[in-house]
């Protein structure tokens, strides 16, 4: 996550894009649109990503990117060979 997030979309090559959207998708799964808004804000108003996920949803960065995988295996399925 902190890789990512430190870019702007412009930098993002195909695949970071579709890992991006999972991302936003778990944060409004997790927390729902206002609390994802008020994270926006707070990043628009100079707040760094670690203190607005913390503060708005209560989020440890130490286990983020672990909640994330299990989030993902959980709501997003794999396509049939």
């Amino acid at each position: 996550f902190a890789e990512l997030s430190s870019l702007n979309t412009d930098q993002l090559e195909l695949p970071d894009h579709a890992l991006v959207f999972a991302w936003v998708d778990y944060f409004l799964a997790r927390a729902g649109g206002a609390k994802f808004a008020a994270v926006v804000r707070m990043l628009k108003e100079g707040a760094t990503t670690q203190d607005a996920l913390h503060k708005v949803m209560g989020v440890n960065m130490l286990v983020i990117d672990t909640e994330f995988a299990e989030w993902v295996k959980a709501n997003y399925s794999l396509l049939d060979r």
